[in-house]
């Protein structure tokens, strides 16, 4: 078998899509009249704080970042980590977005440097170390800017916060004050669409696979049967993506994962679940396969 790694997701998951393009719409690049938002086709630097456990050992420092709006297409490009300070080392890579990405939790107000922020909690599957494959991300972003204020990631040996403590826009006291009128929207992107399911089949490469937040509509279920070889498909049921945004530490539903090779099978009822389906780190052969089933439409 070569390298390709296949997966063949009979009714799969349209989320793949909807959840992945709903979350450009935050970035507030274009302001609206009584919004303010980020500056575009402009670098804008920003500082994090970085501090909590890794490998079992305390991590402090900070880092810069510089981003730019490239254009009202909400094209972004990330620099480096910058003036890297402390013992946070590749703490610093900082992988995931710093404006907009995941999928849509609930809201909150959080205390920042610039006062209290509207923002949307997000869950977000991200590569926050290249070795790091099974890593989610717990991220509090502007509801308006999609401005990453804290973040919190997490792994099996990884629990660490970033926290947004200075950026190179004057006017950020005015921005994220109020919700985004789009948010309504956005539960719904954890329905799975089915019109737009065919059979298809996606090829993944050694860079890792999808994740979906998925929560079955009124009088539904969702059957996942899957079996894999030499990969991961970690499931995290509802109970454990609540710990995780309270703050409890990296957890998954043990029962319906598969690490290595095995198969599962479940039913969810009533309760959103997040998955993501990782594959080797070094590109050796993998196969995939992942069928979800709606019930009782």
């Amino acid at each position: 078998m070569s390298n390709e790694v296949k997966m063949w997701p009979v009714l799969l998951i349209a989320v793949l899509l909807v959840g992945a393009t709903w979350g450009t719409m935050l970035i507030g690049a274009e302001n609206e009249e009584d919004q303010p938002g980020l500056p575009m086709a402009e670098p804008i630097y920003l500082t994090y704080s970085v501090h909590g456990t890794w490998n079992n050992s305390e991590v402090n420092g900070s880092f810069d970042e510089r981003v730019t709006i490239a254009s009202s297409d909400d094209i972004v490009c990330f620099g480096e980590g910058l003036n890297v300070t402390g013992n946070i080392g590749e703490l610093a890579y900082y992988s995931f977005f710093l404006l907009s990405f995941g999928n849509y939790l609930g809201d909150d107000l959080l205390e920042t440097a610039w006062g209290e922020k509207v923002v949307e909690t997000h869950i977000e599957y991200a590569i926050v170390l290249p070795e790091i494959m099974d890593s989610i991300c717990i991220c509090q972003r502007g509801a308006h800017t999609g401005l990453a204020y804290q973040v919190y990631a997490l792994a099996p040996n990884l629990d660490v916060t970033y926290e947004l403590v200075n950026i190179s826009v004057p006017w950020m006291e005015d921005l994220d004050l109020k919700q985004d009128g789009e948010i309504n929207d956005f539960p719904r992107t954890r329905n799975i669409v089915w019109d737009y399911v065919n059979g298809v089949t996606i090829n993944f490469t050694k860079d890792g696979g999808p994740a979906w937040l998925i929560e079955p509509k009124a009088g539904e279920d969702i059957r996942f049967n899957f079996t894999g070889s030499n990969c991961t498909f970690m499931i995290c049921d509802e109970e454990d993506i609540w710990n995780m945004v309270a703050g409890g530490g990296f957890q998954y539903k043990v029962e319906w994962s598969v690490i290595g090779n095995g198969s599962a099978e479940f039913l969810i009822e009533d309760q959103m679940v997040y998955c993501m389906v990782i594959l080797p780190l070094d590109g050796a052969s993998s196969e995939v396969h992942l069928l979800v089933d709606p019930m009782g439409e």
